[in-house]
């Protein structure tokens, strides 16, 4: 099959299977714009497709950045956002960064608003009457750590727990204030979560597992040459404890690894939701062995990470022929090809959306303007570029598709905002050609629309 492209996007078709079994064409295309004082523009060089994931600085360790585009299919659309928060006034202990998705319905038939929107300033849209599709915020701080408290302080907690029977139970921990920060990249380095390592050279391992207690070391057959945990070339860790939901997180540890660090301090997460804060409870629950929180952020979120990595799916399935890549489990949720966290996950967005970012970009960037209390509110609209395909088969009869938009990438200090759009076809189709178009303006749409309506009514 021939894909035609006159879209001027760059865009491409693959071929997927899902987990039953069935063999899918996936059309797949990416707009990328730049963020001016009038709105959103293509970018003059078009970003390519991303085949495969992309992570910060090229560093897994600090976490996705993009993921690759080569999926089959998404259930809903990820709104991810790549930022650094900028603190308002310049200089702030801790200060609120936010992310709103918005449908203004008044604006489809405001004139003055339309006029904006066709000279694409429609940066100062007001919001009448409007669909608020997402609306979440978060709280940034500045440098913070838990500190163990002096031994005095410790023991008589102890005595005041023993003589309540456990009622009253002061935590040996305490966080401290805040120091003032400018600016913070949204990473999930900075939010709740890592690992507990225990490493140590081999003439030290029987005293160090004495020390934690061997209960908490791991098994010869955890660490064996053919474990996951067993780099080439490095030393296997006596004791290994990772928060699955953000491995690359800070603030998480175990009692074990505190035993061997012998540390009287922990860096503490630096962003959180207003309505779950980190506080000395939240580290007391971890080293009682309760899950904590989910992590804080506004980027995308790891395969591997839970609750993500639930909807992967558990069965083999051997019933494949030799030479074909393994296809998915039959128990696979598509859920697990969205990569935002679920309070950034949507209904299909169509373009034409109104985003605001506050505290999101410097303020001297170009699509920022001033808001309360000293914030810096950045806003703009998704342009309304229907993406659609014309399909023929073997036997010359035609079709239409729309393309759905299910990802949008937002990087303030790229000055982008990147579009992905899919559409996909079963090859039972048996399709010849299809050509890649875009409907833009409101008579092209009203004509695709007819068109598919035809179509379902058939």
């Amino acid at each position: 099959m021939d894909l035609v492209n006159v879209s001027g996007y760059p865009a491409s078709n693959f071929h997927s299977t899902d987990q039953n079994g069935n063999l899918f064409h996936v059309f797949v295309i990416r707009q990328s714009f730049g963020m001016t004082t009038q709105g959103l523009r293509p970018l003059v060089e078009q970003l390519p497709l991303r085949d495969s994931d992309t992570h910060f600085d090229g560093d897994p360790s600090l976490g996705i950045y993009q993921e690759s585009d080569f999926v089959l299919f998404k259930p809903n659309c990820d709104v991810i956002v790549n930022a650094v928060a900028h603190a308002p006034r310049g200089e702030m202990e801790r200060f609120k960064v936010s992310l709103r998705v918005s449908r203004n319905a008044a604006a489809e038939s405001d004139p003055e608003i339309a006029q904006r929107r066709a000279n694409g300033s429609g940066i100062a849209i007001p919001l009448r009457t409007s669909e608020v599709i997402i609306d979440k915020s978060l709280v940034v701080t500045g440098e913070r750590e838990f500190r163990l408290r002096p031994q005095l302080v410790r023991s008589l907690a102890t005595l005041t727990k023993m003589a309540t029977l456990g009622v009253f139970r002061a935590s040996d921990w305490q966080l401290t204030v805040p120091k003032k920060c400018t600016n913070l990249p949204l990473r999930y380095t900075a939010a709740l979560g890592g690992v507990a390592r225990v490493d140590v050279e081999d003439v030290d391992r029987a005293a160090m597992a004495k020390r934690i207690g061997k209960l908490n070391c791991l098994s010869d057959s955890a660490v064996g040459p053919d474990s996951e945990i067993h780099a080439p070339g490095k030393q296997a860790p006596l004791a290994l404890s990772v928060f699955e939901s953000n491995p690359v997180g800070t603030g998480y540890t175990t009692n074990c690894y505190l035993k061997a660090i012998e540390s009287r301090s922990i860096p503490a997460p630096r962003v959180e939701y207003p309505d779950v804060p980190i506080t000395v409870d939240t580290l007391q629950g971890i080293l009682d062995g309760k899950p904590g929180p989910l992590p804080a952020g506004f980027a995308a979120v790891g395969r591997t990470w839970l609750p993500r990595r639930n909807f992967a799916g558990t069965s083999a399935n051997e019933d494949r022929a030799d030479g074909d890549k393994p296809p998915l489990p039959p128990d696979f949720d598509t859920r697990y090809w969205n990569a935002a966290p679920a309070d950034q996950q949507c209904p299909y967005l169509v373009g034409n959306e109104i985003f605001t970012l506050e505290n999101l970009c410097s303020g001297d960037h170009p699509a920022a303007r001033p808001g309360l209390g000293g914030s810096t509110v950045m806003r703009f609209v998704l342009p309304g570029d229907q993406p659609f395909l014309t399909l023929k088969d073997r036997k010359g009869r035609g079709a239409a598709k729309i393309c759905r938009l299910d990802t949008v990438y937002i990087d303030p200090e790229k000055h982008t905002v990147e579009l992905v759009w899919r559409a996909t076809v079963h090859v039972a189709a048996d399709l010849r050609e299809a050509v890649l178009l875009l409907a833009s303006t409101s008579e092209e749409k009203q004509a695709l629309q007819k068109v598919i309506l035809m179509q379902e009514t058939k």
